[in-house]
């Protein structure tokens, strides 16, 4: 197994995680996303045509391979976020207070890891292919997905 798949594989196993998690929450985010445009639509129609228009034309063609690329989506992740951050707290205001201290060391320990392993992997990728910190051309091909994709 070369070192390119040792990439891949923790991105590709993420990457299609988050697809299947959205396979099985479509069905009841996508009449929430469709109510919610068409409100936008009809309380600014202007700027909601605007929007679209805009992101649909600088829109990148690897975006539909990659998963998060709905602004709706990331608004539900953090409107959910902040509905199980402020019932968790109403809910341990019950209770006695605990020590997170090991929980707390394990949660920077992985981020510390999980964000060396990103980083490596980018400056791997740009190096390889021969990017340099300014004036890089775009490259829409499939070998320019490596970059965008990682």
């Amino acid at each position: 197994m070369s070192f390119n798949n040792l990439i891949l594989i923790p991105v590709d196993f993420s990457i299609e995680f988050a697809k299947i998690i959205g396979n099985i929450c479509d069905p009841f985010i996508t009449p929430l996303e469709n109510g919610f445009k068409s409100s936008l639509q009809i309380l600014f129609p202007s700027f909601y045509n605007n929007a679209v228009e805009f992101l649909e034309l600088s829109q990148s063609p690897f975006t539909s391979r990659l998963s998060l690329m709905n602004l709706f989506h990331i608004l539900m992740i953090c409107l959910a976020y902040l509905t199980i951050v402020f019932t968790g707290k109403q809910i341990m205001a019950n209770f006695s207070k605990f020590s997170v201290k090991n929980l707390s060391i394990f949660h920077n320990l992985f981020l510390v890891t999980l964000s060396a392993y990103m980083c490596t992997t980018i400056l791997y990728e740009a190096w390889r292919q021969g990017y340099s910190l300014f004036t890089n051309p775009e490259d829409r091909s499939e070998e320019g997905f490596q970059v965008e994709y990682q």
